[in-house]
């Protein structure tokens, strides 16, 4: 029995999406967010057009692929058209993109002509990763969210603020910021802490 007739539309739609992201060096995650520009897009209409002509699936249920990889919401059956038509449009008019659609599909038919049990593995650790390389896209973007947070208090205090002093620090490089703290402001502190402890201790020693 041919392998590829044992694939059922979940591989294939597996498969097409590893081989076009891996294509275009770009990932599942950022092809189908909501992004137009021209790699992504490219990319995200390839691999519409390749599970239609690859599945029997319908228009809205490949629409429904996009929330798969991240997109909250699906494509509809309009969009899938679209794409479709681009792509026989780009490979009929631009000789680069059909060189690349061309590539793309040969990869997909070796891959599912002659795949084997240690492919099926590779495809499934790459799911792994993939998922993996979402969390840290994530993340990173809490961080980002996270450092815009703090560049909006700082500009908020150096508005604000009547200390001369710690406007001119808030207006320093963070390197010179970090190097400040380890330097002057946490051996202060310490100081502080133990000037503070000793003081306690010396007023339980008056009371008693």
């Amino acid at each position: 029995m041919n392998k590829k007739s044992q694939l059922t539309d979940s591989r294939i739609i597996n498969i097409i999406v590893k081989i076009v992201s891996n294509y275009y060096q770009i990932t599942p995650i950022t092809i189908f967010s909501q992004t137009r520009k021209y790699y992504p897009k490219t990319a995200r209409q390839i691999i519409q057009y390749l599970i239609k002509k690859n599945t029997k699936l319908s228009l809205e249920e490949i629409g429904k692929v996009s929330l798969l990889y991240g997109r909250d919401k699906a494509h509809d059956h309009a969009s899938i058209l679209h794409s479709c038509k681009c792509v026989e449009n780009n490979k009929e008019t631009d000789r680069d993109y059909l060189y690349d659609l061309t590539a793309i599909q040969n990869t997909y038919k070796q891959r599912t002509e002659t795949l084997s049990l240690v492919d099926v593995q590779t495809l499934k650790n790459q799911d792994l990763i993939y998922k993996l390389e979402a969390k840290i896209l994530e993340k990173n973007q809490h961080v980002l969210d996270l450092q815009k947070s703090i560049e909006i208090i700082k500009e908020s205090v150096k508005t604000n603020t009547e200390n001369k002093y710690l406007k001119r620090l808030l207006m320093l490089d963070d390197e010179t910021i970090n190097s400040f703290c380890e330097t002057r402001l946490k051996p202060y502190l310490l100081m502080l802490d133990s000037t503070i402890a000793r003081n306690k201790q010396l007023s339980v020693c008056k009371v008693v």
